[in-house]
């Protein structure tokens, strides 16, 4: 039994449950930790295994998958997770759901093409599925190779191997561009708010000088309003203007001689006057009479005064509609309230100024009265609107020493990213080469392109399948089955580390491959396994030997496998099936004899 290394509590998954995928109708696959494998005849369903394990990854489903004649089909995989503060386990608690020990996945296929996806008891989408399992799980085989196809994931691998040197520099550079970003956007901010603030200086201006050119006057647009309405009522004044005073001062023409009030009531002082001597009561009565005529002769006065002044220029009234239009122009511009409540409310959204809140009694429509109390608030604003340019130059100052040391930081990365790329490169060479592609060359290229947040590098794993041929991107230069042994070879190199997921699944990486190339992949597979769950699915006996625990999936007569065919086989049922993987007949002795040598020949290279 392989011995995992001592370190944290790894995750593991305990078993899958399998329900109506394919030529599965039920199954339970219990699994442990270290390397367990899993075999069987061509067509038992060894392939459907790993499509359930790419379910619970979050994979596409295809309603195909569905075993005939069933509704859906159901996948439940159920995790061992000791560390409570594993990524996985706060991904499930994000999501609403719940892990005590055991983490229970579900994904669930419907033969009519929609699926859904269940996490700690808690139903979430099909890539929050992912994001979980996917810090739990991974697949390697040659329907996952998408793996070695992305850049990403080779600069990932050149960074998981280069370990705390990497990612040291990886560190620095990052805290070094955070500095370059933080202080662009600063930059951008600051240009943005003094266009900004050049803008809200303009308005202020125009708003000041109008208030120059017109200088108007408080409760001048009262004023105005008055004047307007009599001089638009100006007939009707004159008329009424003219009948009090014939009434009160009569009149005098070549036809018609009437007295006004005022000669009649002269008339009877006079004659009150003649006759005061004889009567005391008379006096009385001639000295009341006297003060009306007084009164009458001063109202006269003033009628007269104000039908006179009702005779004014054409042109004036024309002159007070222009200028009403121009005071009604600033006041709808500048004499909102909701200016002054505005610069009252946020004043240090102004340059700090602080001003007076509008009166309680201030109209809510706009006025002139509401444009000269903006005025000297604009005036106080303007003055603190100016924009530093020292403040700019600082901040370019600083933005500019942060690209240099960003700069720095991302040589500094590139320089380790390089010495950790030549020896990845001769690792995995070695690796390789011991893997059935015996004249391989792997290098990791590393080329510069614009910086980004992962550095100035781009990260390439190229292949060259003799040497003195061209290094090519691994995409190009190596087959299905290549990629798969270099997929293998990649996680052997990384897997000293206690970096990458706790489980790893292979299908199929031995294909193509046999005699001590198979054994060199049984024995790497094995060495993975030190310190990680290993599933590899393979058909050959040598890869198998390997195996702590050894599965088998066996096909009824019908063609489906029941939950009997998936079985732990050990003794003399584990030698029957390698020699039947040797092809042989299992009951025969010389292929028992030849399994019990490769069980024997696996167990001593360890």
């Amino acid at each position: 039994m392989t011995e995992p290394t001592a370190h944290r509590p790894r995750p593991w998954l305990e078993s899958v449950e399998i329900a109506d995928l394919g030529v599965i109708r039920q199954a339970t696959v219990d699994l442990a930790p270290g390397l367990t494998v899993i075999t069987g005849e061509t067509g038992a369903g060894k392939t459907m295994l790993v499509q359930s394990l790419s379910l619970l990854l979050g994979r596409r489903a295809e309603s195909g998958w569905v075993r005939h004649g069933a509704r859906d089909a159901t996948v439940t995989g159920v995790y061992l997770v000791p560390d409570e503060d594993h990524g996985a386990v706060e991904a499930v608690r994000a999501a609403g759901g719940e892990v005590e020990d055991e983490l229970i996945v579900t994904r669930r296929v419907r033969a009519a093409g929609r699926s859904t996806a269940a996490a700690g008891g808690a139903r979430v989408p099909v890539g929050t599925l992912a994001g979980i399992t996917g810090q739990l799980v991974a697949i390697h085989g040659q329907a996952d190779q998408w793996r070695l196809l992305s850049a990403e994931a080779h600069r990932e691998v050149l960074d998981a191997f280069g370990g705390a040197t990497l990612e040291s520099a990886l560190a620095a550079y990052r805290e070094a561009r955070g500095e370059v970003v933080t202080l662009d956007r600063s930059l951008r901010d600051f240009d943005a708010e003094r266009t900004q603030r050049a803008q809200q200086a303009a308005w202020l201006r125009r708003g000041l000088e109008m208030l120059e050119e017109l200088e108007p006057h408080e409760g001048e647009e009262a004023e105005l309003r008055q004047r307007v309405e009599r001089l638009d009522h100006a007939s009707e004044l004159l008329e009424a203007g003219a009948t009090a005073t014939r009434c009160l001062s009569g009149t005098a023409d070549a036809t018609v001689d009437e007295p006004g009030s005022t000669e009649l009531v002269a008339r009877a002082v006079e004659s009150l006057a003649r006759v005061a001597d004889l009567d005391p009561a008379v006096q009385a009565l001639h000295d009341r009479t006297r003060e009306l005529s007084v009164l009458l002769t001063d109202l006269a006065a003033d009628v007269a005064g104000w039908v006179h002044g009702l005779e004014a220029d054409p042109g004036e009234l024309q002159a007070l509609h222009e200028r009403r239009a121009a005071l009604r122009t600033l006041a709808v511009e500048f004499g909102r309230p909701e200016l002054l409540d505005a610069v009252h409310a946020d004043p240090e959204v102004k340059g700090e100024v602080v001003v007076e809140p509008p009166p309680a009694d201030s109209p809510d429509l706009p006025s002139v009265d509401n444009a000269l109390r903006w005025g000297k608030q604009a005036a106080l604003q303007l003055e603190s609107l100016g924009t530093s340019d020292e403040d700019r130059e600082e901040l370019v100052a600083r933005l500019e020493e942060a690209k240099v040391q960003a700069r720095g930081a991302a040589d500094r990365l590139t320089e380790v990213r390089r010495a950790a790329a030549q020896r990845l490169g001769d690792r995995v060479t070695q690796e390789v080469r011991a893997l059935a592609i015996p004249k391989a060359v792997v290098e990791v290229a590393v080329e510069p392109v614009a910086p980004g947040p992962h550095g100035a590098d781009a990260v390439e794993i190229r292949m060259a399948p003799n040497p003195g041929a061209p290094p090519r991107t691994v995409a190009k230069a190596a087959s299905g089955g290549e990629l798969s042994r270099l997929m293998l070879a990649l996680e052997v190199v990384l897997g000293d580390g206690d970096g990458g997921v706790p489980t790893m699944v292979f299908d199929e990486v031995d294909a193509g491959v046999g005699g001590e190339a198979a054994h060199a992949i049984g024995d790497r597979l094995a060495r993975i396994a030190r310190d990680r769950q290993v599933v590899v699915v393979t058909h050959l006996p040598q890869v198998a030997a390997y195996g702590d625990r050894h599965l088998v999936i066996a096909k009824s007569d019908d063609g489906s496998v029941t939950t009997s065919g998936i079985e732990q086989v050990e003794g003399e049922e584990r030698l029957a099936e390698l020699a039947r993987m040797l092809g042989g007949v299992s009951a025969s002795r010389s292929a028992r004899e030849h399994a019990a040598e490769l069980l024997e020949a696996a167990a001593g290279r360890r």
